[in-house]
């Protein structure tokens, strides 16, 4: 099998052999030669390319060889440079191996093109990648690309990442509901659980979901690095299965183990290591003998105070056994990749974007369903859990392409809302700079002077206008929309720095790395600070939505650095009950609604937002709850008995992600009053399907009787946004016509 070995020169031939003889047959001609560049690549010499044949099926396919210069080369531009080559030979489909001599790793990819002789630009550019080298896993390529290839439309199919999204999709709920059991098989856990007033669904959705991140993680090479080394380079690619053998040969910590996983090694891995700082022992962690970098966040914080002095007798077996269907077991078939897909450029791998749609879905196991969902495993054994969720419990996930156009058209219609000047030449000019964007990062394409001299009387204005954007999902979910409109408005900011801040001379040092260059990964902490907001009724969405951000940050890291705090961004709250007023409320000397306390509590939210050591994080803490605080008791001293506005704001709990506050006021909860636009999916929910669902809105002021819950969320948003506002909804399609 080729799959498990290094490319090479000397095994081109074996590489060959097997295309011919597993997938194409004679369809595929080889003719070894080098190939002339007629384009400046950025990652590869003309000397190291070579095309070695061509396929011949309904349509043409060119199979080309490239070395790149190192392992660390951008996998995008590596993606732009091949575009080259396939604009500059006119070629359509084709067939690439990209490896280096300092890795064992290679990939195999497919990449087409619809391109014709009178097209200026090429349109519809896509890559589908496999990675593969001797340490990775192979269950993927040697499932899809082992048999005969009858046609250009069955290859493309080989290379469809939707395949393994729905298979590792139907694992993992398969593992949550055996989490779900083994856990509910220890009694006292259960009691001890119940005790701390954690549910259980959530916790199983957190742990799984902690151990799916540090799969993630253990690909930066930041897990498993020895006292003294260096995060990147000395780590383990395959920590989690490490971890386990460690546990399994019952040497390394330092205190008495009780048996158990969880108890002895996760446990103490997130709680007295991720959520430790130990910076100033270079990360040294004493239990694990190792250096554990200290991620903060919500993510692995203490889900209990007794957890030292618990024992948490969690089987085993879920995580790892002799049948091999273990959790890690599972986890270890697959590829992660923590290079995010765009619309461009897919690997067939678990990437973080892929795991989103899962959590999306994931959303819909809540306590009161999981006994439903848990018979059915169950009865079925093993089941096409995708196919069960969206039959019964309405779990669909938002596709991609409907939340970028969602997003792209929002951004545009707020800055042609803000732009000065004329409306038509200003959207001329936004639509142009949003397609050299999404150019750019394909193929690297250059502005002709003519176009920037067209469009860069704009570019400044643009960046400031998106600086000071705020925008929120008031149904959040697992955050899809954000995360969409984080990618759209970080491109574009990217684009703008790296093509036009050289000629206007604007200082960007504050989104510059180490070595200078303009970093993504500043850029993305900057516009999830300041620009957007997330609600919603479900703890686990939140925590879901957190996650995700997490993730997509992670991804553009250079080594490990303290998350953000997410309490303000993502908020667990009823969007639809606004904070009541109190009748004297005008009287009252500190007031909520005055803006000068509003931009007070902005920036103490924005400063425990960016606070990374946990003495820092603490003080601010500390600030906001005696900001809060003041606000809860003046009712309280000023009516003796509790009013409607006391009762919302004891339910409250910026701090217990567990908890949903009965009310949702963005000022108190976000320090932010109105914003500029509203996105999302938010839910239907028909009164004559479901009448008990409307109980507690029946005296909501926007309530007219045989309504959708949809139409709520649609109302108050409006009240939400300021002058110039953009609602970017999906919605039924009865909606233009009742």
């Amino acid at each position: 099998m080729i799959f498990n070995k290094a490319y090479n020169l000397e095994n081109r031939r074996d590489f060959l052999n097997y295309l011919r003889v597993k997938l194409f047959g004679d369809n595929l001609v080889q003719n070894i030669k080098p190939i002339q560049i007629d384009r400046k690549t950025i990652f590869f010499e003309e000397s190291s390319c070579f095309e070695l044949g061509k396929i011949t099926l309904d349509k043409e396919i060119s199979i080309f060889e490239i070395k790149q210069k190192s392992k660390h080369d951008p996998r995008i531009t590596l993606t732009r440079d091949a575009f080259k080559i396939m604009e500059s030979k006119w070629i359509q489909n084709a067939l690439f191996v990209f490896y280096s001599e300092d890795s064992s790793s290679w990939r195999l990819s497919l990449l087409t093109l619809k391109k014709t002789w009178w097209e200026v630009q090429s349109s519809n550019p896509k890559r589908y990648s496999f990675l593969l080298w001797e340490g990775e896993k192979t269950k993927t390529p040697e499932r899809y690309l082992n048999h005969s290839i009858k046609d250009f439309a069955d290859l493309v199919s080989r290379f469809d990442v939707e395949v393994v999204r729905k298979e590792f999709f139907d694992d993992y709920v398969t593992l949550y509901i055996r989490l779900y059991k083994a856990i509910t098989e220890d009694a006292d856990f259960i009691t001890l659980l119940n005790y701390q007033k954690i549910e259980v669904v959530s916790f199983t959705k957190n742990l799984l979901g902690k151990i799916v991140f540090l799969y993630f993680i253990q690909k930066k090479w930041w897990l498993w690095v020895p006292r003294g080394g260096k995060y990147g380079e000395d780590g383990d690619k395959n920590f989690m299965r490490s971890l386990w053998n460690d546990f399994s040969t019952w040497e390394k910590s330092i205190l008495e183990k009780h048996g158990y996983f969880y108890n002895d090694y996760l446990e103490w891995l997130f709680f007295a290591g991720l959520n430790k700082d130990n910076s100033d022992n270079d990360d040294y962690n004493e239990y694990f003998n190792q250096k554990v970098p200290y991620l903060n966040g919500w993510l692995f914080k203490e889900d209990y105070a007794s957890w030292r002095e618990n024992i948490s007798k969690i089987s085993n077996d879920i995580f790892a056994n002799d049948k091999k269907d273990g959790i890690l077991d599972i986890f270890d078939l697959y590829n992660f990749t923590i290079d995010e897909d765009d619309l461009y450029d897919s690997e067939i791998a678990i990437d973080p974007e892929m795991l989103g749609r899962i959590f999306e879905k994931m959303i819909s196991i809540s306590p009161e369903n999981i006994d439903d969902i848990v018979s059915i495993y169950e009865k079925k054994n093993k089941i096409e859990i995708n196919k069960e969720l969206n039959k019964k419990f309405w779990a669909f996930y938002t596709p991609r392409e409907i939340v970028h156009y969602m997003t792209k058209e929002s951004i545009i219609a707020y800055l042609l809302n803000n732009l000065k000047g004329k409306k038509e030449e200003n959207e001329e000019k936004i639509r142009i700079l949003f397609d050299l964007k999404e150019k750019f990062l394909v193929t690297k394409s250059e502005i002709t002077e003519e176009v920037f001299d067209k469009i860069a009387n704009i570019i400044e204005e643009i960046d400031v206008l998106l600086k000071k954007v705020k925008i929120l999902d008031p149904a959040i979910g697992s955050g899809a929309f954000p995360m969409g409109i984080l990618h759209e408005i970080s491109s574009i900011r990217y684009y703008i720095y790296e093509v036009f801040y050289e000629t206007f001379r604007i200082n960007t040092d504050e989104f510059k790395d180490s070595h200078g260059k303009i970093s993504m990964y500043k850029i993305k902490r900057n516009i999830i600070g300041n620009n957007i907001y997330g609600v919603d009724i479900s703890a686990g969405a939140i925590d879901i939505a957190r996650l995700r951000f997490w993730l997509s940050l992670v991804v553009d890291e250079e080594i490990p650095e303290p998350l953000p705090n997410f309490e303000f961004k993502f908020v667990c709250a009823n969007t639809l009950i606004p904070l009541a007023e109190e009748s004297n409320q005008k009287n009252l000397e500190f007031e909520w609604a005055k803006e000068l306390k509003v931009e007070t509590l902005r920036k103490y939210m924005l400063s425990y937002y960016n606070a990374q050591w946990i003495k820092e994080k603490e003080n601010w803490k500390n600030r906001i709850e005696n900001f809060l605080w003041i606000g809860k008791n003046i009712a309280l001293d000023l009516y003796k008995t509790k009013s409607e506005r006391t009762k919302q704001l004891e339910t409250y709990e910026p701090f217990n992600s567990n908890h949903s506050a009965e009310f949702f006021d963005p000022s108190l909860m976000m320090g932010n009053s109105k914003f500029d636009i509203a996105i999302g999916n938010p839910p239907y929910i028909k009164e004559y399907d479901n009448k008990n669902a409307f109980d507690w809105i029946r005296d909501h002021e926007y309530y007219m009787g045989k309504m959708d819950i949809w139409y709520f969320f649609s109302c108050y948003t409006l009240d939400l946004l300021k002058e110039g506002w953009v609602q970017s909804f999906i919605a039924q399609n009865n909606w233009i016509t009742s």
